[in-house]
């Protein structure tokens, strides 16, 4: 019997139950994906989306970076994580904890 493909997989032919895997980085935002169009780029480390996905391509929302305070050190993420209290980044899209440095003194 015929399914859909899972995230990140796609099948172009009809009547095959094989899956392709989408290139590597990239994922397709939902099952069933027809073509490797439908596989998109992850949102890039210091970034985020909805869906871990950078969908612009295909109409969706673009990855956004990491505001101040926050970092994020993979790729494909829903969310950027905090720094710890008293610390800030220089920078929007801060790649790692190491970016997070102590706020001057008001």
């Amino acid at each position: 019997p015929c399914s859909l493909c899972p995230r990140g997989k796609f099948q172009s032919e009809t009547g095959v139950t094989a899956c392709v895997t989408c290139p590597e980085n990239h994922n397709s935002s939902d099952k069933g994906a027809k073509n490797s169009t439908q596989c998109v780029p992850h949102c890039a480390p210091g970034s985020y989306s909805k869906n871990g996905l950078d969908t612009s391509s295909a109409g969706g929302h673009n990855c956004t970076l990491c505001e101040t305070a926050r970092f994020q050190e993979k790729s494909a993420m829903r969310a950027c994580l905090k720094c710890p209290d008293g610390q800030n980044t220089q920078e929007i899209g801060a790649l790692s904890p190491a970016q997070c440095i102590d706020k001057c003194a008001d």
